[in-house]
């Protein structure tokens, strides 16, 4: 994942974290992988049978198998540039992500996507 600035780390004993940990990220394991295009594209991916363009900025990426949690948990990233991966929707079978830019507006972004089975 891209980690440049404007990443804040929050750590379970320091608040703002100077990376040293732990995390308050989920414990579970990367259910799901993903790198995909602005368009919908997949590039890379583990256990992602299809990701759906479903309007400006919206896909929903539906897994292989689902995971035994019914809400699993999870992090995105934009590719190559500014902005953010809003999650809109998680289930046990798919996850809805957003992407927006800088702006906060609703655009079409590449994207990098962890899913984790909490």
């Amino acid at each position: 994942m891209n980690l440049g600035r404007g990443c804040t780390f929050r750590s379970t004993v320091d608040n703002a974290s100077d990376l040293r940990g732990p995390w308050d990220i989920p414990s579970g394991y990367a259910h799901a992988t993903l790198r995909c295009n602005a368009n919908g594209g997949i590039v890379r991916r583990r256990n992602v049978l299809s990701v759906s363009k479903t309007g400006t900025g919206t896909y929903v990426v539906t897994f292989d198998y689902p995971a035994s949690s019914s809400s699993p948990q999870a992090v995105g990233s934009i590719v190559g540039g500014h902005g953010t991966v809003n999650i809109v929707a998680e289930a046990a079978g798919s996850v809805t992500v957003e992407t927006k830019n800088a702006t906060g507006t609703t655009v079409d972004l590449p994207f990098n996507l962890i899913v984790f089975d909490a």
